[in-house]
């Protein structure tokens, strides 16, 4: 046998289980229907109740969907992965989402600014620059990991704003 099978022959303990079960009168080499829980736990009942939890909230992980479902994980990653199609990607960042108004205003500050260094560069520079002070707001911004969500191939992937102060 390890001429042929090389590297892939079973055990000394399969090959005398396998003799005594051909002895004691079976004949196939097939696994027999057993009872207990089913094998495939990819109900459509099941992808339905996963595919509601993940399209209410795609940032939930496979853990929660499971314990929530009552299933295991590995069959609710199956489902999700497999049979759904979803993978897990970061949200990327972009710059600011401004409106049409925001736009506005930044662009009459800048030509404010710009009329201002214009008239007196060094008035401006020692103003601006060296005397002013701005005050920061303490953020914390959300981490990749936070921002992780569950999307389909064909959905576009998700994008983060920076925080409008």
């Amino acid at each position: 046998m390890r001429d042929v099978l090389g590297d892939d022959v079973p055990s000394q303990a399969t090959i005398y289980r396998c003799v005594a079960e051909f002895q004691r009168g079976r004949q196939s080499t097939e696994d027999e229907h057993r009872s207990g829980r089913p094998a495939d736990t990819c109900s459509d009942d099941n992808v339905r109740s996963v595919q509601d939890m993940i399209q209410k909230d795609r940032r939930l992980n496979i853990r929660y969907v499971a314990d929530s479902l009552k299933m295991s994980y590995d069959s609710t990653r199956h489902i999700i992965t497999d049979v759904m199609g979803y993978h897990k990607v970061c949200a990327r960042r972009v710059p600011r989402m401004l409106t049409t108004e925001n736009k506005q205003a930044r662009l009459t500050t800048s030509r404010d600014n710009l009329s201002r260094y214009k008239s007196d560069p060094a008035k401006f520079i020692r103003r601006y620059v060296t005397m002013d002070e701005t005050l920061a707001p303490h953020f914390h911004p959300e981490t990749k990991l936070q921002s992780k969500a569950w999307k389909h191939p064909t959905s576009p992937p998700p994008v983060k704003f920076r925080k409008i102060a």
